[in-house]
């Protein structure tokens, strides 16, 4: 990421050094240098207003169902996978991900939470942006059904855990015996 040592001094002072907040900073100056980047408060008061304005984008419904497929994963999903999950097209899910750039990242080709506060954040029923349980156990189902199909680049061994954490307990007694579970 490349930006002016006036932007990195900004961005910096408006961090107050910590590094997520100084990676956001740089991110969101980089294409606005006169955005009001204060982080003088704390990390939910920032999660909320990236969120607060995600939630306000007409594609609301799509970025829900995309992050709560990122929490559900924990772990870094390829974008078929989170094209499955979400039952999206891979372009609309493209379209959503502008929405929430700030706070998803893409590495080695996979998707993931920038910060694992960040995951715990949209986890937290006590949080104001907290996406709904229902949501994020809709998600984990959706995920266990991936990881169950056939030649999926999910691991398989992954569905046990989803469909513990998605309350389907008769699907998961059932699936003992599936391969790779």
């Amino acid at each position: 990421l490349a930006a002016s040592p006036d932007v990195c001094e900004k961005a910096f002072a408006a961090s107050q050094g910590n590094p997520l907040f100084f990676l956001w900073a740089l991110r969101v100056l980089a294409v606005t240098p006169e955005r009001d980047v204060d982080f003088t408060h704390n990390l939910e008061d920032y999660f909320g207003s990236v969120l607060g304005i995600a939630s306000n984008n007409e594609d609301s419904e799509p970025i829900q169902r995309i992050l709560s497929v990122l929490v559900a994963a924990g772990t870094p999903i390829d974008l078929p996978t989170l094209v499955a999950a979400t039952s999206s097209t891979r372009l609309d899910i493209l379209r959503s991900l502008d929405a929430i750039k700030d706070l998803v990242v893409v590495s080695d080709g996979k998707l993931s939470l920038m910060h694992k506060l960040i995951l715990d954040y949209l986890s937290d029923p006590a949080n104001f942006m907290a996406l709904a349980q229902e949501s994020i156990r809709a998600a984990h189902r959706a995920l266990a059904s991936i990881a169950l199909a056939p030649a999926t680049s999910y691991p398989a061994g992954m569905a046990a855990y989803h469909l513990l954490a998605s309350d389907a307990l008769d699907d998961l007694v059932t699936s003992i015996d599936a391969p790779g579970v």
